[in-house]
């Protein structure tokens, strides 16, 4: 049974005042924001990597916040995925499930592969939303994060990143955390409408005009 999306900014929609990804750590220069989302997904934007040319594996990793995890946990991870060239995407490793001890040591990874995510072959520039299931073998882990990258070659695409407990994918959805902020956001913004437009308000708007000082100055004019 799926619980809740854990990964916050999973459609890359915050940014700070920087232009920097929040919630997203150590993003490697190489990921970019694609200009404008896709039509069938226009809230959610796409973040890309591209690379050619390497010989070693540099591995152009972004990581996400972490998650509390212990050992026995099971937790599907789904992502929408397209590249922009199969064949010249050479090492086929879209992301990486880590987890940590107590002290941030890291203690148990795995690398997640395509066949993995049961795609031995895809077609170029077509998004798939593939899912992987994983069980938490290690003692003493207590968190976790999940690493998209870019292992070496290729023109890879990856939006909606979920990671839910459950061996079952669920449909996606924004993690709570988000969706109270922009909840937050609302309130805050429609208790500042209803400020403005109070009685009190309206009264000290007017009486600081520039016309209302003008039309006292007439009338006093008027009766001098």
């Amino acid at each position: 049974i799926g619980w809740r999306n854990v990964i916050r900014n999973s459609t890359f929609n915050k940014t700070n005042i920087d232009g920097n990804l929040v919630s997203w750590t150590d993003v490697n220069a190489l990921w970019a924001l694609v200009d404008t989302p896709e039509s069938d997904k226009p809230n959610s934007n796409i973040l890309r990597a591209t690379a050619s040319g390497n010989t070693t594996n540099p591995l152009y990793s972004l990581y996400s916040n972490f998650f509390n995890v212990r050992k026995g946990d099971i937790w599907t991870v789904t992502l929408d995925l397209k590249v922009g060239s199969f064949t010249g995407w050479d090492t086929k490793i879209p992301f990486i499930l880590e987890f940590y001890d107590a002290s941030g040591t890291k203690v148990e990874s795995k690398n997640v592969t395509n066949t993995d995510l049961k795609l031995t072959t895809m077609t170029d520039n077509t998004w798939y939303r593939p899912s992987f299931t994983y069980t938490v073998t290690t003692t003493g882990v207590m968190t976790g994060r999940i690493r998209p990258l870019l292992y070496r070659n290729g023109d890879l695409y990856i939006r909606e990143v979920q990671a839910e407990r459950g061996t079952k994918p669920t449909d996606y959805k924004e993690a709570v955390e988000d969706s109270q902020e922009q909840i937050a956001i609302v309130e805050a913004r429609v208790s500042d409408i209803e400020q403005s437009t109070s009685a009190d308000a309206i009264v000290s708007t007017v009486t600081q005009s520039t016309q209302y000082a003008m039309d006292l100055g007439s009338k006093a004019d008027a009766e001098s």
